[in-house]
């Protein structure tokens, strides 16, 4: 993971995320789930906690078969996840 600036206060960098194939006329969201390990292997799941809900990517959804995206976590005062076509 990498951290970059940016003017708003800069953003982590979570590599690309690739789509699978997706056959049929089935349309799926596309969502960001999240576990969170904090000390001596104790973990929070999805639900858990208002940092592990899921969170629906409104940007790549409905999915497109074998799309890339860049994951990038945007810090400052209105932190969020943004998926960037590649």
């Amino acid at each position: 993971m990498e951290k970059h600036n940016h003017s708003v206060g800069g953003y982590l960098d979570f590599g690309q995320i690739s789509l699978p194939y997706i056959s049929g006329n089935i349309q799926y969201d596309v969502a960001i789930l999240t576990e969170i390990t904090l000390f001596k292997g104790h973990k929070l799941k999805e639900y858990e906690s208002d940092l592990t809900l899921p969170t629906k990517m409104h940007e790549a959804s409905p999915a497109v078969s074998q799309t890339n995206y860049q994951l990038i976590y945007q810090l400052g005062n209105y932190p969020k996840f943004e998926l960037n076509l590649k």
